[in-house]
């Protein structure tokens, strides 16, 4: 298959709607070769590449197609060599800030929420089924589209070049051990996330490990001393014991996502 690039006449650029880690996120108009007109998200990187040395991974992530993860169109090249990614527009916002909005609790009721993690965890399923590793599992990167539909974002950057990939800096508080102190990356390691994520979620935007600095984390969850957060106010104890299972220390013990997809449709909440 040819990598889809995208010729620049064919984007017109409205306005900058965010700063991520890894560049500035643009919003767009993209025509496409059907002559329809989309509205997009453009990351242009801050990082410089050569073409060719993401061309493999790109093939392989427009092949990618899920109800619950943003949609990849293709690439551009920018005049200063940089890359612009080309990817589905979210018309809200991310579902951390949405759990931090003052009316949260009653926009966002915990049965929308655990509607939101159940896609999360299909849309993992599918990418543990293609040997993608997310890398960076956070509320943050949950767009929401309307209180039904939430997408899972920036699952392509966790599976580009490891040689640029090493100088992004990634969230310690919802990373597993063997990711920070060994930097062991998996599946099982996005599963430890995903749990921190749901705990991020049941909580209302709360910051896990709040008032700590990254070493005091990495000490608090190491084999010796580990210790695990406090099941979120809004969590029934059936979810806090998913997300504890999600958090065993040895990796092999953790459930898959295939796993997680299973038993959180057969969980029920109750309020």
């Amino acid at each position: 298959m040819d990598t889809k690039m995208i010729l620049k006449d064919n984007l017109q650029f409205i306005e900058r709607i965010g700063q991520g880690k890894l560049g500035v996120v643009l919003k767009a108009f993209y025509r496409t070769k059907q002559n329809e007109l989309l509205t997009v998200a453009v990351k242009k990187l801050d990082l410089k590449f050569h073409y060719h040395d993401i061309l493999k991974d790109v093939n392989v992530l427009q092949e990618i197609k899920h109800p619950y993860i943003l949609q990849f169109f293709g690439i551009t090249i920018h005049t200063d060599r940089s890359i612009l990614f080309i990817m589905e527009y979210a018309p809200m916002k991310s579902l951390d800030d949405c759990l931090i909005s003052p009316n949260a609790k009653r926009e966002y009721t915990v049965q929308i929420l655990f509607e939101f993690i159940k896609q999360i965890a299909a849309a993992l399923s599918y990418l543990e089924k293609r040997f993608f590793i997310h890398q960076n599992l956070t509320c943050r990167n949950y767009l929401v589209f309307n209180k039904s539909l939430v997408k899972l974002s920036d699952w392509s950057f966790g599976h580009l070049n490891a040689s640029w990939k090493e100088r992004l800096k990634l969230p310690i508080a919802w990373m597993s051990p063997e990711a920070i102190h060994s930097h062991c990356f998996s599946i099982a390691s996005d599963v430890y996330s995903f749990g921190v994520s749901m705990w991020e979620c049941f909580s209302y935007g709360q910051v896990p490990w709040q008032g700590m600095t990254n070493d005091q984390i990495s000490e608090v969850i190491d084999a010796s001393n580990y210790q695990q957060l406090p099941r979120p106010s809004h969590a029934t104890s059936e979810l806090y014991q998913l997300m504890l299972h999600c958090w065993k220390y040895e990796p092999c013990e953790r459930p898959t996502f295939s796993e997680l997809e299973m038993t959180l449709a057969e969980v029920d909440i109750i309020i």
